[in-house]
């Protein structure tokens, strides 16, 4: 939420978008998920919409993207959620390797010695050549999911 003097107050003429976006006491819902580092300020760690719900419990993708990335046999990755009969949804990892690949245990493994919880970690792994982007260069997660949905494991 964000509130100060160069902040709007509200769309004009557009009473829904207010509700949606601003609540009662002016706040703007940004969308933006932070956290409070030690030094008092706020660090912007990824958006409320890229979460993954498994389980009950709500996953920033970017929790799990990030100790991803620092394993020094990935290249790129994505956390993506793919629907789970019991889970809601389950963790899928797209993972583009720098050489040989590795196995999903082995990445949770690493994943646990980096502090990721038991629950954070992806249930399956799709090594891929490259991640798809969007026209804009983001990568396209909505595709990943799309060519991976299914009783895959």
């Amino acid at each position: 939420l964000v509130r100060g003097p160069y902040t709007i107050n509200g769309y004009l003429r557009a009473e829904r978008d207010n509700e949606r976006c601003f609540d009662p006491e002016g706040f703007y819902r940004s969308g933006d998920l932070v956290r409070l580092v030690d030094d008092g300020h706020l660090m912007v760690t990824g958006r409320v919409k890229d979460v993954i719900c498994r389980g009950g419990e709500t996953i920033a993708a970017a929790d799990i993207e990030e100790p991803l990335l620092s394993h020094p046999a990935v290249c790129a990755a994505a956390a993506v959620a793919l629907p789970d009969p019991l889970l809601g949804e389950k963790i899928c990892a797209a993972v583009v390797f720098n050489g040989p690949a590795i196995g999903l245990a082995e990445l949770n493994a690493y994943l646990d010695g980096r502090g990721v919880a038991a629950h954070a970690r992806p249930d399956m792994l799709v090594e891929m050549a490259a991640l798809p982007t969007t026209p804009v260069g983001k990568i396209d997660k909505k595709a990943i999911a799309a060519r991976h949905l299914g009783p895959r494991t």
